[in-house]
């Protein structure tokens, strides 16, 4: 199952996130793209990934993003990234 299978993609998403945010243990797994027809279709009101992780101290953290993946990470990487209300952001996409 391609869900299952951890890419480029969110090994690159997992180390700019945890550089953004040194107090969650993000790890690839953690992050979990949209499939389907939530992944196929731009007209479902959907996250296109979220983040189910945890911080160092145990407390859970769920959030999500309404850019790809592919997106997120292209835009991250040079522009850095962001979060409001549980929403993560590529800086350059707000």
């Amino acid at each position: 199952m391609a869900r299952d299978r951890v890419g480029r993609l969110r090994i690159a998403a997992a180390e700019i996130l945890r550089k953004r945010f040194p107090e969650w243990d993000v790890r690839p797994e953690d992050i979990s793209p949209a499939t389907g027809r939530y992944r196929s279709d731009w007209r479902m009101d959907t996250y296109r990934w979220e983040l189910f992780t945890r911080t160092f101290d145990g407390m859970p953290v769920v959030c999500g993003s309404w850019d790809t993946l592919t997106r997120f990470v292209a835009l991250a990487k040079k522009n850095g990234c962001g979060i409001q209300d549980g929403v993560i952001y590529a800086k350059g996409t707000k």
